[in-house]
């Protein structure tokens, strides 16, 4: 249950075009939710209050002086904090905020959304978001003679629905830029490649003056495999730290939309082995080529 809170005091600083009130929330429900999700619970004295937020809107809350305090029931409460990982895309119609009290403050106020949250036991998807949505229809949906919906009064979101949702966008999104990530590997292990066997042709002579000084073919070869896999790694470091900062980055971002915080590790991982596997049949064809020449000219 979310009732409303009239003065809209907090409401004013979102812009919101549409709602006069701020959506409110006790403080049992919330730690309710923050238990059913795992998180840390909340406590909250009789003169404070919290604010739930999207990340987008936190900077409307921090360093904000003029909702430091809220008067609720002729109270005045000061702002304990506020959070952005808690919060949930429906959390409330106003998309915005939710403004957690102690539970004496929110009794008799006028409701203005009830949500049923049910924690299972098992694992959810999709088929079962549809079989809600079909028991619910002929209750909660108004049809009219033509067979047209007009209104429905609800919405339903199982988790396991969402997490598919999100793991199908993040397979997209990743699969594209694995697409990019591979055209740009392809486009640097021609470069170093034709580098190197343009500087194994150019300069034969310091490799046969070498063999007739007395160096054999072993320490010839192992040399020049230092050499290669110098000129190949670091650009290849570079790549992959830039890469995996930018990663956690967009993480970081959109994390609230995902089912699994670490599901970028994971991609990660799989890019670092498609790269390695590429990015050393350049080095091997390389390094052929480079003996290939140095032999010729023996």
């Amino acid at each position: 249950m979310k009732p409303k809170e009239p003065n809209h005091q907090v409401q004013n600083f979102f812009q919101s075009e549409y709602y006069d009130f701020d959506p409110v929330l006790k403080l049992s429900d919330y730690n309710r939710l923050l238990e059913l999700r795992k998180m840390p619970l909340r406590s909250l004295n009789d003169n404070e209050y919290y604010i739930v937020t999207n990340s987008k809107f936190a900077y409307k809350v921090e360093d904000n002086k003029d909702i430091e305090t809220i008067t609720v029931a002729n109270k005045n409460l000061k702002l304990k904090g506020y959070d952005t990982k808690s919060y949930w895309n429906s959390i409330t119609n106003t998309g915005r905020f939710v403004v957690v009290l102690p539970d004496k403050y929110v009794q008799g106020l006028e409701v203005s959304e009830n949500h049923l949250i049910i924690d299972t036991k098992e694992d959810t998807d999709a088929e079962l978001e549809n079989k809600i949505k079909e028991d619910m229809q002929h209750q909660l949906v108004k049809v009219d003679e033509n067979g047209e919906i007009n209104d429905e009064s609800y919405r339903v979101n199982v988790r396991g629905a969402e997490i598919e949702q999100q793991k199908a966008m993040v397979a997209i999104v990743a699969s594209l830029f694995m697409y990019i990530a591979f055209i740009l590997i392809s486009a640097v292990g021609t470069i170093l490649a034709v580098q190197s066997l343009s500087d194994s042709t150019k300069y034969k002579y310091r490799y046969l003056t070498l063999r007739r000084l007395g160096i054999n073919d072993k320490s010839l070869f192992k040399t020049i495999r230092k050499q290669l896999l110098i000129l190949f790694c670091v650009p290849a470091i570079s790549a992959i730290l830039c890469s995996f900062v930018m990663m956690s980055s967009l993480n970081n971002v959109y994390q609230q939309i995902l089912g699994d915080k670490h599901l970028y590790l994971m991609y990660f991982g799989l890019n670092l082995i498609i790269f390695f596997l590429i990015y050393s049949i350049y080095w091997i064809a390389t390094y052929i080529g480079f003996k290939r020449n140095i032999n010729e000219e023996s």
